[in-house]
């Protein structure tokens, strides 16, 4: 009996057209499974990256505003306050600076805010100093 099986296998070198399909059935779930996941992995990691540098500059102009009584004109000038290259340069936008704007009333600085100048998804990400985070703004803050 042994030898009968051992005969009929040595005759088969080949899979069947049915195994193929299975196999190719199979890695097609599978691709179709993680093929979407890893999509948008790069736009939500631009995305936390840019909420983490905004929470970071927020701290830094916080720390400006308390020693010199206002926020800075622009954010080079926070630099002595954890606003390094590293930290105002959008990962959205080639590296360039965040946008920032400072709201003037009566010529005081009462507020600022802080954008991406490209869309992740769609949205802008903006940082208000009075409403804080907004993670799907319509619009840029240099159209403000």
């Amino acid at each position: 009996m042994v030898i009968k099986l051992r005969k009929k296998f040595k005759q088969e070198n080949a899979f069947t057209l049915i195994e193929l399909m299975m196999v190719v059935v199979v890695l097609g779930v599978l691709a179709g499974i993680a093929v979407p996941r890893f999509l948008g992995i790069g736009d939500r990691a631009e995305k936390i990256a840019v909420e983490s540098d905004f929470r970071n500059i927020q701290n830094a102009l916080e720390m400006y505003r308390v020693d010199e009584g206002e926020y800075p004109n622009n954010l080079d000038n926070a630099e002595d306050y954890g606003l390094t290259s590293d930290v105002i340069n959008d990962p959205t936008n080639d590296g360039n600076e965040y946008i920032y704007y400072v709201n003037e009333d009566d010529g005081s600085n009462i507020a600022y805010k802080v954008g991406t100048e490209n869309s992740i998804d769609g949205y802008y990400i903006i940082f208000d100093s009075e409403t804080g985070l907004d993670s799907e703004a319509e619009t840029k803050v240099s159209d403000f």
